[in-house]
Order: C-alpha cells, then structure tokens, then sequence
C-alpha cells in the first residue's frame, strides 16, 4: 500500500521490492524445505507439469550473457551456475576510449530467476539476451530468457526492459537512470519438460494413508504448492505506483489462496483425528478381544491341571491300599 502511495520516488519503491523479494525467498525457502519423511508438501504442484514451464536452474550447467555496447558490438560472457548463486561482478572488455560498463549477475534457485545489475553513470543494463546451457531433464538444452519477472529504472522510450528477452541480438534494455543508481532486470526461462526423463520428479502426487486394515481402508490428502509462483505472487512489482495496485490485488488473491490452503488441511487434521480415535478405539476392541480368548485358555488349562492333579492322587491312593493289603494278608497267615 505504501508503494502506490504517489508521494514516494522510485528509489523508495526499490527499497520496497527488496523488501517484498526477500518475502518471496522466504515463502519459497519455507514451502520447499517443508517435508515430513522425505515427503515435500507446500511444493506440489496440482497438475503435472505440461507445455512449456519455467526452468529448475538446477538442472542446468550455465547461462551465457550477451551485451551490446555500441551499436555493433556485441560481449558474451559464460558463467557457471555455482558461480552465479554466489554473484558475480563482470565489466565489459570496452578497448579505449570506450569505458567499460560494470554489472553484476546471479541466480535465485528458490524462485529460479536471473538478475542482471548495472550501475547507470551513462551506463544502461545493455544486456541484449540470456541464455542458460546444460539442461537436464527438459526436451531442450538451452534457452533463452522468455520472461520478465520485474525490472527496476527508468528505461528510455523505445528500448524497454523486454528487449532482454528472446535471442535477438539486435535490440537491448537502456536506462535513463544517472547518479550511481543500480537498475535491475530479472528473468526466468522456459522449456518443455521431457516425459521420458527422471532427473525432474513428478511432483503431481497425493499421500495415501493407510488407516484401517483392510485394502480399501485409506484416506487421501492432497498436497500443494504454496510458493511464490502458483500463489501468484512471483512477479509483482511496486514502480510505478500502478504497478504497486495491481500488486495489491495479487496479494489479496493470495492470502485467500493461503486461507482456502490452510482450511482444507485443517479439515485432513480434523478427520485425521477422528481416524485415530476409531484405529484407537478398534486396537482397545482388539486387545480386550484378544484377552477373553486368553483368559479362555487359561481355563482350559487349569482344567487340564486340576485333572491330572486328580488322576495323579488317585494312583497315589490305589498304590497305597495296594501296599495295605498286601501286609494284611502276610499279617493273617502269621
């Protein structure tokens, strides 16, 4: 609310998307490293991925900057992935009397974007394409940028920060930011996932609860995806300030996703419980059960105890008046 607020300059907005972006790393981080026995559960996604979908930069080597200074002179540049999660500073090899241009680049794995950093002293974020390299587990192994997640500056009329996109060298970003300002872009990547492969996990499954004993006794709990992206969250941007209302409306629509998310595994919760206190109420059943058939055999037994305590006093008794009566007849002939 503050950011639509018309009294703020763009530099304020910009500490405001900082703020927001480190949010959304934290929604990310939250919904990915939240997992119940190697289960993940707020980073599912309802449908399995089909179509083009933005990249894992995970599943990638590298990506490769193109920048354009001049009008005919075009940088390239390969960094690696591992390198670009750190953040790494690169100046144009510009040949006197051309001044070098210095930027810097990284990735963000949570939310899988590229951001590409220039400091405007007549300097303009000229990067002209993006491509990443190495794919695994995608029907393509390289792409380029093919969506602007947000930009930061003042871009100058007829080159806007789009031009970043697609693999058109001919056109760039510029910015008409002056003062030492840093202007951002920030893009994702798109690839269609290869079916056939197992290095991305389909990630379109339910758990299945066994809680009864018989086959058909389970219950279903399906699982969803609360990160940034499919909350619709992941690219609001707060300059100008109509950007900053039209990211109200996203924020409102998700909260009521988080709430609507939040109601439905409150409801698992709840019948969960009721499951339990059935399962608990069937093993108490089933112990009590078990008990009378065990109190039962104890009976037998002590049946079978008293028999054979019976019996045995019985030849006692038969031996002894055996015995008498043998003395009784050697008594007589005496």
């Amino acid at each position: 609310m503050q950011a639509a607020n018309g009294t703020l300059t763009s530099d304020d907005r910009l500490r405001i998307q900082e703020e927001i972006d480190q949010i959304k790393n934290t929604i990310n981080d939250i919904a990915n490293n939240t997992h119940f026995n190697g289960i993940h559960l707020l980073n599912v996604s309802d449908t399995p991925p089909s179509g083009l979908t933005v990249v894992n930069l995970a599943n990638a080597v590298s990506i490769t900057i193109f920048e354009q200074s001049g009008i005919n002179t075009i940088y390239e540049e390969t960094f690696s992935i591992a390198d670009l999660v750190n953040g790494v500073y690169w100046s144009t090899p510009a040949p006197p009397p051309q001044s070098s241009e210095p930027y810097h680049f990284s990735v963000e794995l949570a939310t899988n974007t590229f951001k590409t950093r220039a400091e405007t002293w007549g300097f303009g974020n000229n990067i002209t394409a993006v491509r990443v390299n190495g794919l695994t587990g995608y029907q393509e192994t390289e792409v380029y940028a093919t969506k602007l997640v947000s930009y930061s500056g003042t871009p100058y009329v007829g080159v806007p920060p789009e031009n970043i996109l697609g693999n058109d060298l001919s056109d760039s970003p510029n910015f008409s930011d002056g003062g030492g300002v840093w202007t951002e872009i920030v893009v994702q990547f798109e690839a269609t996932i290869d079916p056939n492969s197992t290095t991305l996990p389909n990630q379109s499954r339910d758990v299945i609860l066994q809680v009864g004993p018989d086959a058909g006794d389970t219950y279903k709990i399906k699982l969803t995806d609360a990160r940034t992206t499919a909350l619709g969250i992941d690219d609001i941007a707060f300059d100008p300030p109509e950007k900053a209302v039209e990211a109200i409306g996203k924020i409102d629509e998700a909260i009521n996703k988080v709430s609507a998310e939040r109601s439905k595994f409150g409801s698992y919760q709840n019948a969960l419980e009721h499951i339990h206190n059935n399962a608990s109420n069937y093993r108490v059943n089933l112990t009590a059960a078990e008990s009378r058939i065990t109190d039962a055999d104890m009976a037998k037994e002590m049946m079978e105890l008293t028999k054979s305590q019976i019996l045995s006093q019985a030849s006692q008794a038969m031996l002894a008046q055996a015995i008498h009566t043998q003395e009784t007849v050697i008594t007589l002939l005496r």
